[in-house]
């Protein structure tokens, strides 16, 4: 497993938060919040080096 009910919650909440933004037309917290969830997605990919082997 990936991520643990945590983790699923926070990327519920970021996703609820650029939904949000868009809505709003706010695209600068739209770009804040994507940027954001990007690193910690690649932060949290990086901890399984297996996903991305090649055999």
């Amino acid at each position: 497993m990936l991520i643990g009910p945590e983790g699923n919650r926070a990327v519920h909440y970021e996703h609820q938060l650029l939904v949000g933004a868009l809505r709003r037309g706010d695209g600068e917290d739209a770009e804040r919040v994507l940027s954001g969830h990007i690193r910690r997605t690649r932060l949290e990919l990086s901890k399984h080096p297996e996903l991305f082997a090649t055999n």
